[in-house]
C-alpha cells in the first residue's frame, strides 16, 4: 500500500508538470499565430541604398558622440563664453552637440515610422 501511495504522489506531480508545460506550449503557439488562418512566410529583402545611408548616418552620429564623450572625460572641454545683458554664463559646446547627436539617434526611428505612416495615409486616400 505504501508503494502505491508513493507512486501516486510521483504520478500526480508528473501530471501537474505535464499540464503546466502544455499550457505554456499552447500560449507560445497562440502568440506565434498558430491556427489563425493563412500561413505567412518570411520575405528576405535586399539592402537598399537608403538603408546604407541610414547606417552611415547613425554610425557617424555614434562616432561623434563617442568622440565627444572621450574628449570630455579627458578633461579637454571647449567652453564658449557669451555675454547676455551684462551677465556671463558658460555654454559647453560638446554637451550641446552630444545632446543633438543623442536626440537625432533617438528620433531617427520615429522619423522613419512617421514617413511610412504618411506614405500609407497617402495611399489610402
Amino acid at each position: 500500500m505504501a508503494v502505491f501511495r508513493n507512486t501516486w504522489r510521483i504520478f500526480a506531480a508528473l501530471i501537474g508538470w505535464v499540464m503546466e508545460d502544455s499550457l505554456d506550449t499552447a500560449r507560445a503557439m497562440r502568440a506565434r499565430g498558430y491556427g489563425s488562418g493563412r500561413r505567412t512566410h518570411y520575405a528576405a529583402r535586399a539592402l537598399r541604398k537608403t538603408d546604407v545611408l541610414a547606417l552611415i548616418l547613425l554610425g557617424f552620429l555614434f562616432c561623434v558622440s563617442l568622440f565627444i564623450i572621450v574628449h570630455v572625460l579627458a578633461g579637454e572641454t571647449l567652453m564658449v563664453f557669451a555675454e547676455n545683458q551684462g551677465a556671463s554664463f558658460e555654454v559647453w559646446a560638446e554637451y550641446g552637440l552630444l545632446f543633438v547627436c543623442y536626440v537625432a539617434m533617438l528620433l531617427y526611428p520615429v522619423f522613419i515610422e512617421g514617413k511610412d505612416r504618411v506614405k500609407l495615409w497617402a495611399l489610402s486616400r
